[in-house]
């Protein structure tokens, strides 16, 4: 697995997405679960200070939650479908489609329990963004 910097990361997303932040939003996405988080550290000496090395996949991370918070999704949802689905994306699981049958199942659910419309709705829609997240990670993966 390569590991890069954040200014890498950064770059590399630039090529997928037009809409990259800075370091510092980056960083603050780290920190609220939205990307992953640094894998390693390099010393560069007195002056140069410790630089934190990040997973190679950091960059379709980022494209992928410009994306979905470009569609008015909110970060911490994103975060949490992140956390969910990235062990299982990175390895290349079929995740995609088992969302996919997750929400087929759910549909026929609906309103049948009286007073759960709401707790359903939640679900669904945390649903929509996992199978949103799983299908445009895969997509700039695939790139």
């Amino acid at each position: 697995m390569e590991k890069l910097t954040l200014e890498e990361a950064k770059e590399r997303a630039n090529k997928i997405t037009n809409d990259v932040p800075t370091k510092e939003t980056l960083r603050n996405w780290v920190n609220k679960g939205l990307l992953s988080g640094t894998v390693d550290y390099i010393n560069k000496g007195k002056a140069g200070g410790r630089v934190g090395l990040y997973p190679d996949s950091l960059p379709i991370e980022i494209a992928t939650a410009i994306y979905l918070k470009n569609k008015d999704f909110k970060i911490s949802d994103i975060a949490q479908a992140r956390k969910v689905l990235i062990a299982r994306l990175k390895k290349g699981d079929e995740v995609l489609n088992v969302l996919r049958r997750r929400l087929a199942e759910m549909n026929g659910y609906f309103f049948v329990v009286e007073g759960r419309e709401r707790k359903y709705l939640q679900q669904n829609k945390m649903l929509l963004l996992k199978i949103s997240y799983a299908y445009k990670y895969n997509e700039i993966n695939q790139k």
